[in-house]
């Protein structure tokens, strides 16, 4: 039987938390993540960043990291995002948004996320009520289309830590 995914993302955080040790800068951890794939068969990590973290995209996981911890987080990060699904729970939205998990590895903390797939090929239309368009805009800073994918038919946002 598989294990869960958060269990999973947990354990390989703690990996990640050895690699990224000496990291300062968004190169620092795509060479970092470069290293990694090529000393390690069959590995699937892949990297992308935004303007505070960095996201370590896994088969079906997600773990992000805070660039540096002095960085000024007027885009958001994992707290805001896990603010804002907390209200989303509270509103009955809480499908729209891929769920944070907040975690502390070894003294860093990190975000812990479902993949979602169709991430940068989904438009909003078409996959969300008046209602639920209505409520994303009202809440998420930074809806555009490499920050939502599909899941089960409706819009699933990956990246919500720019609260409104």
């Amino acid at each position: 039987m598989k294990t869960d995914y958060k269990v999973r993302a947990e354990k390989f955080a703690h990996v990640l938390v050895k690699l990224f040790a000496d990291c300062e800068d968004v190169m620092d951890f795509y060479d970092a993540v470069d290293e990694y794939n090529s000393t390690h068969r069959n590995c699937n990590m892949l990297c992308d960043n935004g303007i505070s973290r960095i996201a370590i995209i896994r088969s079906d996981y997600v773990i992000k990291f805070h660039r540096r911890a002095d960085f000024d987080n007027w885009a958001g990060d994992s707290y805001s995002e896990r603010r804002v699904y907390e209200k989303a729970v509270k509103e009955g939205y809480a499908y729209l948004l891929a769920e944070t998990t907040l975690k502390n590895i070894d003294g860093v903390d990190v975000a812990i996320m479902p993949r979602i797939k169709g991430v940068g090929s989904t438009s909003l239309y078409g996959y969300t009520t008046p209602k639920e368009l209505q409520w994303l805009r009202n809440n998420v800073g930074d809806l555009h289309a490499n920050n939502y994918g599909r899941r089960d038919g409706k819009i699933c946002v990956i990246d919500y830590a720019w609260e409104v």
